[in-house]
């Protein structure tokens, strides 16, 4: 079983290793915009078996660099706070590819990346445990 966890470990780690690949990337090479928020996604999810909360994503358009409007939904939301219709951003997204933009924030850029190592320690961790220290 420990081997199991070793492999969905070294598994993870490569997804982690790739996600902050992309993210030095776009922070050093990539193309920083000014961006603002024109709308809202209002999505409602489920917390337990009564309870529903709303969860605001901003919607952002900005300019390519190629001059042509771009528009993208942010992953990340609030449901305690609504963005600000009108509200300037900074966007990156890597050179000629602007369906690939997020914000110039640590959640848009580093979240995801730090997230996958945590889960592959644990993995790796839980695999070595059961798989070579478990009697």
């Amino acid at each position: 079983m420990g081997y199991y966890f070793i492999v969905i470990g070294i598994v993870i780690s490569t997804v982690a290793l790739w996600g902050f690949w992309l993210s030095i990337r776009r922070r050093f090479f990539g193309t920083v915009v000014v961006g603002r928020i024109v709308g809202i996604d209002e999505q409602m999810r489920r917390l337990g078996h009564q309870e529903r909360r709303t969860y605001y994503h901003p919607i952002i358009e900005f300019e390519s660099r190629e001059g042509a409007p771009f528009e993208f939904t942010f992953g990340t939301g609030s449901s305690h706070r609504r963005p600000t219709n009108g509200k300037t951003l900074k966007d990156n997204t890597p050179h000629h590819r602007p369906d690939q933009a997020t914000l110039n924030t640590f959640i848009g850029l580093w979240a995801g990346p730090i997230a996958a190592t945590v889960l592959a320690v644990a993995a790796l961790y839980a695999g070595v445990q059961v798989a070579f220290f478990d009697a």
